[in-house]
């Protein structure tokens, strides 16, 4: 999980020095197929905490997604933005 730094201005020919911590995860692999179990690209799996607050996306390629996650609970959502199907929880 990445701790987000906030909004960063930097003014033309300027540099600004940002630090990252990163802590570890737990990586979430997974399949998107249609109804005819054949892999489908593309599709946007949205993972929300149990408010319902988009923490992580990943786009599928070749039916396959994967994201890294902190401990926790989590739902996911498969949304296709070609509008080829219908969003699936």
């Amino acid at each position: 999980m990445t701790r987000a730094v906030g909004e960063i201005a930097v003014a033309g020919g300027a540099s600004q020095i940002v630090d990252f911590q990163l802590n570890s995860g737990i990586l979430f692999e997974g399949r998107v197929t249609n109804q005819a179990q054949l892999p489908v690209t593309g599709v946007d799996v949205a993972i929300l905490d149990p408010q319902g607050n988009r923490v992580a996306t990943a786009r599928s390629k070749n039916g396959q997604f994967q994201v890294v996650l902190p401990p926790g609970t989590y739902k996911l959502l498969a949304v296709d933005p070609q509008h080829r199907y219908a969003v699936n929880f």
